[in-house]
This record gives C-alpha cells, structure tokens and sequence, in this order.
C-alpha cells in the first residue's frame, strides 16, 4: 500500500502449505480432476544416458510409481483450489476498500518449481531444469497493466529491492545482489503492448546453485525397484524395505553428487536460450567448482 493518506502502510505474507506434499485436498474438492494425470512432457520416465548420473541411472518408473504420480498431479491441482479461494478471498477484501486497493500491490509466487516423472524422478524440486527453476510470478497494482507480460529474466533475489521501490523507500542499490522490476512493471502504465521491454542493461544471465541435502527418506518422493545382485545408482545410500530386502528406497536428493551450479541464458533479441550446468562431488566450496566432474549444456530452443 503506497500513497493513502487515510492509510497506514502495510504488508501481508501468506504462505499456504499447498500444493505442498502431501497435497491433501478439502473434502468438497477431493473429487475434481478424477481423469487429469500427470503429463507426459518429452522427458516423461525417459532414459537419458546423457546426463548426469544422478538421472542417466534412474530406473523405469513402473505402473505402482506412475499411478502413485498421478494422484499426487490430481492431489495438487485440488489442493490449489483452496489457494484460489484463498487469493480470492483476499482481493474481495481489498475490493471492499478502493482507496486501500487502489494503492495496494498483490504478488503471487513460489520458491521453487517441480517436477512429476520427468528424467524418472517420480517428484521433487532440485534438480537443474526448467521444471524445477521456474515459479509462476504475477503482479497486480497501481501502473501496472493489466494481462502485460514480460519475458526478463527475474529471480527471488529481485523481490526485496523491488517491493522497496514499490513502497517507496530509499535504498543503496549497490548492497544488493538484486534488482528493482519497477521499471519495465511501470512502463506498462498508458502503453498499448501488452509484452514489457526491459532496457538495454537489465540482465540476460542469471546463476543458479543448489547444494544437496542428503535427504534420506521422503516417503511421497520414493520409488521402489529390485536391487539386481545387490547393485544400486551410484551414490545412493541402500535403505531396505522392512518387509522386502530385496527392494531399496531411492530418491534423487539423497545422493551426494546433487551439487550442482548453473547459467540460465535468456536473451530474445539475441534468439540465446540456453542452460549451462556444472556438477561437483559432496565438497561444496569453490575450489571444487574447479574440476567439476560432469558438465551439461543446452540450447533450449532447439531441446526444451
């Protein structure tokens, strides 16, 4: 809320636990989507010997594991619905005060994306693709046009500085790592092009990192699989079922070699669209950045 006299400054930030795991839905919801599944994008359970080995090992997701991802895809989308009545709830109490909404900036966001069956990973949200580094991102308020879109490359790290702006307080901007999206949000004001230019300076390359966590067991992200002769994807650690020794709990984040950092290159004027990767052994410090031990690149125009 910016410029209301007759209104004290405020912010609000909600964090709703869905589409979290376990995704449970309200009742009135558990019903919808009954034939939705989750979808079989190019890299659906697909063998990638390419990549790296946390993925190019992964085995078949068999019928038990793709049935269990669809109801996790079927639980999402209906726990989301409660999310929409929530942000709608929340915008008919602003409706309810004009000259409070009128000078009030909603955003909605997440921190982090997600993937279902993509590279054999039944679900989770650390691995160095799109599906799992990108988060929708929408924003309403004053001189900020309606249904614009910009393609510039943002991140998390912009939101402080940017929400400064918008409320109008001063910074150094030189202390922080990100920067300000007012100014291509309000070029929009009067504009007749609902696509937003950024300016000349804005950046085309951003860094991303993730370090693993070693997470040894989360049940709704598991896979079951025969362990032939004992063996199993390198760097993962053995869990047996209790009833079934023959069977190991696998899951992507629990191996040691999910280190990874990377370059997301975006550049429309250019036609650059490409992800350059690096991985690196459990060592996450930057002299082991100096022999990583695999590398992947894409051009994502040409293998999305």
């Amino acid at each position: 809320n910016n410029g209301d006299a007759d209104a004290a400054p405020f912010i609000a930030w909600i964090g709703p636990h869905a589409p979290h795991c376990p995704a449970t839905p309200a009742q009135w919801y558990a019903s919808h989507f009954a034939a939705d599944g989750a979808p079989r994008t190019a890299t659906y359970n697909k063998h990638v010997e390419d990549h790296h080995a946390f993925v190019s090992n992964n085995p078949i997701m068999n019928n038990a594991t793709v049935s269990a991802v669809d109801q996790l895809w079927r639980d999402r989308l209906r726990s989301l619905l409660s999310v929409d009545d929530l942000v709608s709830a929340i915008v008919a109490v602003l409706d309810a005060y004009p000259s409070v909404n009128d000078n009030t900036y909603v955003v909605y966001t997440s921190d982090h994306g997600y993937h279902l069956g993509q590279y054999r990973v039944p679900c989770h949200k650390t691995l160095p693709y799109e599906t799992d580094i990108r988060v929708p991102l929408y924003l309403r308020g004053p001189r900020i046009k309606a249904a614009s879109v910009s393609n510039a490359l943002v991140s998390n790290i912009d939101i402080l500085p940017t929400f400064l702006s918008l409320a109008g307080i001063e910074y150094d901007a030189q202390t922080y790592d990100g920067r300000t999206w007012t100014d291509f949000l309000w070029q929009s004001e009067g504009n007749t092009d609902d696509n937003l230019d950024t300016d000349e300076q804005w950046r085309d390359t951003l860094l991303i990192q993730y370090q693993s966590q070693e997470t040894d067991d989360v049940s709704h992200c598991s896979i079951w699989y025969p362990s032939i002769n004992g063996s199993v994807v390198p760097g993962q650690k053995v869990r047996p079922k209790a009833d079934d020794e023959r069977h190991i709990k696998w899951m992507v984040d629990s191996n040691s070699q999910n280190n990874w950092r990377a370059l997301r290159k975006l550049n429309d004027s250019a036609h650059e669209n490409w992800m350059y990767i690096e991985m690196i052994h459990h060592d996450w410090s930057n002299a082991s950045f100096a022999a990583p031990i695999f590398y992947e690149f894409y051009d994502l125009n040409a293998d999305p």
